[in-house]
């Protein structure tokens, strides 16, 4: 059941897969569904709900922890259901995406309906086979799916458009993606695989290493990472000069780490952000982290010398909701490695303001809302704009597409919703601090120009940047600008156009279109918020499939 293939090969290898999933299931602490043949889906009022479909492997770590909001959208009229193997059929001579099983937790009334059994339990975890198929109304899609260049077709909302998940591989283009919203991302070089590729080997790194160091010169750390990949695969930091000397055996590292990457792919050159973890939390979150570290086999040492180095990144989710965006997860992360993600060592919690040291709670939390929202709508004009060029890389690195995706302008689904927009995003962001390790004020970054101004310049001279108090009077200064008095009084400065000046601001690191961070993020919340952010999601991808379910009129 819930396995579906055009060959035998095909049928017998998902059926195999089958003991992943019940293998994952049960170590994810999930029971197993009571399979349940032969269902009216009048029984889970198929034709009445809004059915959203997560078109996922039924073993994936991450959707469960949706699907156990399946009561809870039950009452807002809305089906959950996972199913691996839909199919694209027609309804009354429209094209559907039709469902023949489903996988969730139902309520206990739709379960006993189904049953005529009783549960005392809220819900009940089922794998059903329907009598006949359920017409999908909302969609959340998996990127490898058979289905994937197809699933437009049938003009149903997604979270995940093919021009948009296109998009968020290409991090060569993510500043010009950013340009013109106030939002900036890392400093970074470009290397194309192409290019490279169409000259010697020796001729090639030469040329990287000549750009390398360039780019040296101002980022003495550097990270290089391929392209098109994601949690931080094939990625690598290293320190490449040191006292202004260039380390040779690093930088010829990276050059040959470049060069490898572009056999296959486009390669992506940035400067390491600093990431002042001890600054930016409260001492009672970092003395927490040394537990939870301690508590998987890992030493840290906040003071003792020499300290461990920490690092950490923020998520905020974003989901539309038919009229505007609703942020559904707010989510830090901290790690011990420059590049880790939470499967590879870095622990997660949620990001709430009382984690945040009280000097930098207001600017960390305006910032990083700001930058979600404002590289929200510069990202979905780009995609807009280049939507030809976007597609035309993607399918240069994934050739397997090529022949099944138009290259035409994306449509827009039955609701009016373009296929060249943005429905939901995973992004990634960053603190840059304006302040010094004693909260002086050292540079500050201009929204317009998107770029950071030094108060001083290399020789430790004043550079004239105009900065103001709070009687609009010009400050002169020959040294750092304290931005806090002696009581710990937050000092109001302006720049020279009036705009406060916050004692730090958030750089987005890249987007993301899938379903990472979930359930780790729902595993820090209190019972009574359990699901919560989950819930938005799909509660968000429902309204939009009621009014799609609506126009079909089914």
């Amino acid at each position: 059941m819930g396995v579906r293939g055009k060959t035998e090969a095909e049928r017998f290898w998902f059926s195999y897969a089958r003991l992943r999933d019940v293998a994952v299931l049960r170590h994810e602490g999930f029971p197993l569904p009571e399979v349940l043949r032969g269902v009216d889906p009048g029984d889970i009022k198929a034709d009445e709900r809004a059915n959203v479909a997560v078109v996922y492997p039924h073993g994936n770590t991450t959707v469960p922890v949706a699907l156990e909001q399946g009561p809870k959208l039950a009452r807002d009229d809305i089906n959950l259901l996972l199913c691996a193997f839909p199919e694209i059929g027609k309804r009354d001579g429209r094209e559907v995406l039709l469902l023949h099983d489903g996988f969730g937790r139902i309520s206990a009334e739709d379960y006993e309906r189904i049953t005529g059994k009783k549960s005392e339990e809220e819900g009940v975890w089922v794998l059903m086979e329907f009598k006949e198929p359920v017409v999908a109304h909302g969609i959340f899609f998996h990127f490898t799916h058979p289905l994937r260049p197809h699933i437009e077709e049938v003009k149903a909302p997604l979270i995940q458009p093919f021009l948009w998940e296109a998009a968020t591989y290409l991090k060569c283009r993510l500043p010009d993606m950013l340009r013109g919203s106030g939002v900036r991302t890392a400093e970074q070089i470009n290397f194309y695989g192409k290019d490279l590729m169409a000259t010697s080997e020796e001729e090639a790194k030469e040329r990287i290493e000549k750009e390398l160091i360039m780019f040296s010169e101002r980022y003495p750390t550097i990270i290089v990472k391929p392209e098109k990949e994601s949690g931080g695969r094939k990625a690598k930091i290293l320190p490449v000069r040191e006292d202004g000397e260039v380390i040779w055996d690093n930088l010829l590292e990276l050059r040959d780490l470049i060069y490898d990457i572009c056999k296959a792919d486009n390669a992506v050159v940035q400067e390491v952000l600093e990431s002042r973890v001890r600054q930016l939390y409260t001492r009672e979150f970092l003395e927490d982290l040394v537990d939870r570290f301690a508590r998987i086999g890992v030493p840290v040492f906040l003071d003792r010398e020499p300290k461990t180095p920490l690092f950490s990144y923020f998520r905020q989710v974003l989901v539309w909701n038919g009229e505007d965006y609703e942020i559904s997860h707010h989510i830090t992360v901290v790690s011990t490695r420059g590049i880790a993600n939470v499967g590879q060592g870095g622990l997660l919690y949620e990001y709430t303001d009382d984690i945040i040291n009280p000097k930098y709670r207001e600017d960390m939390r305006k910032g990083i809302t700001e930058a979600a929202y404002r590289s929200m709508e510069a990202q979905r004009r780009y995609i807009r704009e280049h939507w030809r060029e976007i597609l035309e890389e993607y399918l240069d690195a994934f050739p397997e597409f090529k022949g099944r995706i138009k290259m035409e302008p994306p449509g827009e689904d039955l609701t009016g919703f373009s296929y060249m927009d943005i429905p939901y995003e995973m992004g990634d962001y960053m603190p840059v601090f304006l302040v010094d390790e004693e909260d002086r004020l050292v540079r500050i970054y201009d929204p317009d120009e998107e770029k950071l101004i030094y108060l001083f310049d290399e020789d430790g001279k004043p550079t004239g940047v105009e900065i103001y108090d709070g009687e609009g009077r010009q400050v002169h200064y020959d040294e750092p600008i304290p931005m806090f008095d002696s009581e710990g009084n937050r000092i109001l400065l302006y720049d020279a156009k009036g705009r406060p000046i916050p004692t730090l601001v958030l750089y987005k690191i890249e987007p993301n279109p899938g379903a990472g961070l979930w359930r780790p993020h729902n595993d820090q919340l209190p019972p009574e918020r359990k699901g919560e952010g989950v819930y938005i999601v799909f509660r968000c991808l429902g309204e939009r499939a009621k009014a799609y379910r609506r126009l079909i009129g089914r």
